[in-house]
């Protein structure tokens, strides 16, 4: 357990160190994009790459439980053609599990 208590504190100090220099990026990409914004193109070139304005855009998201339960409605109603189109169209990925950690505060 000393050395969970060692990593822990380790992982404190780390995470601080990433949230101050989080803050300083912050700063200066929001500095780079008021200069590219104020270009006539949206569109630098540098030593570095190419910086540029994307559009706005859209995201659209569906509940995965609605869905599902839309189709199995669809199914229980007969309306099998429907929920056939719905079920083909649905993705499913895997996500690797992962290591929570929530802060005792």
């Amino acid at each position: 357990m000393d050395r969970l208590r060692d990593l822990m504190a380790e992982w404190a100090e780390v995470e601080n160190e990433i949230k101050t220099l989080q803050e300083r990026m912050d700063i200066v990409k929001d500095e780079v994009r008021k200069i590219v914004e104020a270009s006539p193109d949206k569109l630098i070139e540098t030593d570095h790459g190419v910086l540029m304005m994307t559009k706005a855009s859209k995201t659209v998201k569906y509940d995965a439980k609605q869905i599902d339960s839309l189709i199995a409605e669809l199914l229980k109603n007969g309306e099998v053609h429907t929920a056939n189109l719905l079920s083909n169209i649905r993705e499913e990925s895997v996500r690797k599990s992962y290591l929570m950690y929530r802060k005792v505060v």
